[in-house]
């Protein structure tokens, strides 16, 4: 470590570990910690400040909160598909008729 200091972590899996297979688990378990944990501060300091009691009402706070979850969800999809979205744009412009038909038989 860094700061000299020897850490120990618990990792719960059904996973076999073999020593063949512990660094990866390792890195594994670290990466779904840190997207975690981003997503979380995120969600609470940056676009929903759900620290900030909104209700008094168990269900109206669990109801927020589901909100904020989807919401959440709805915004990545958007940020993270625009490119798709604008590569579609782009080909109902040039071709509308094909673009219509594509997407009619897609269902």
């Amino acid at each position: 470590m860094e700061d000299g200091k020897k850490r120990e972590y618990v990792f719960i899996t059904d996973l076999k570990i073999t020593k063949k297979n512990a660094e990866r688990v390792i890195t594994a378990g670290r990466s779904r910690w840190k997207i975690k944990n981003q997503g979380f501060n995120q969600q609470k300091n940056i676009h929903y400040d759900i620290e900030h009691v909104n209700s008094h009402n168990y269900t109206a706070m669990k109801n927020h909160y589901l909100l904020v979850q989807i919401t959440d969800i709805l915004r990545q999809l958007f940020e993270n598909g625009s490119v798709i979205f604008k590569v579609i744009q782009k080909m109902a412009k040039k071709n509308p008729q094909t673009c219509k038909k594509r997407f009619a038989h897609a269902h």
